[in-house]
């Protein structure tokens, strides 16, 4: 009786590790999927980060291109007053430009 009783437990130990094995291997995979997927989506953010930054080039270039071209008066003030104004009318078309773009609501999502 106490043979066949050890024999049972070794049978159900053997089972168990068996079944710990097969969860041990699975949660493996898992892990294996999950590092891949985190690689995926660090590369996507980082595209999306270049994106952005690109965007904001651009939006800052037609924006001074926009105050250059405005600004380009033969009675034009002081070169202080000149400069405060255009820098004035620079942020605005900037700002004008990201709010017209939607990329504001954007900016969080990228740690800006």
């Amino acid at each position: 009786m106490k043979q066949s009783s050890k024999d049972r437990l070794d049978a159900v130990e053997a089972e168990y590790r068996g079944k710990v094995l097969g969860l041990e291997t699975e949660l493996q995979k898992q892990r294996e999927r999950c590092l891949t997927l985190i690689e995926e989506k660090e590369d996507e953010v980082n595209m999306l980060k270049a994106n952005m930054e690109l965007a904001f080039e651009n939006s800052f270039a037609a924006a001074a291109a926009t105050v250059a071209a405005s600004s380009a008066s033969p009675l034009s003030p002081s070169p202080t007053t000149a400069d405060r104004e255009r820098e004035l009318q620079l942020r605005r078309a900037a700002a004008t430009t990201i709010a017209n773009t939607g990329i504001l609501s954007l900016l969080p999502l990228f740690g800006f």
